[in-house]
């Protein structure tokens, strides 16, 4: 992960250290977010889909979804 440009974490709990080190961090079900984000990503484009998520507003399936301060790629 550390030569990674972005990473994308995915988790039902909001706490878990990974949000911390993630580019974008989504608070929701696994199975019911990737489903929509692969959706999203081949109609829009992956790198448009991440950069239309807003800080803190919602995502696929109206998960929680933001652009995190961590990025554990530095």
């Amino acid at each position: 992960m550390e030569h990674s440009d972005i990473i994308v974490a995915i988790n039902i709990d909001p706490n878990v250290r990974m949000f911390q080190l993630a580019t974008y961090g989504i608070v929701g079900d696994l199975y019911q977010v990737v489903p929509e984000l692969i959706k999203q990503a081949k109609e829009k484009g992956l790198k448009e889909l991440l950069q239309g998520l807003p800080a803190g507003g919602a995502a696929p399936d109206g998960a929680q979804a933001s652009k995190s301060g961590g990025g554990g790629h530095e």
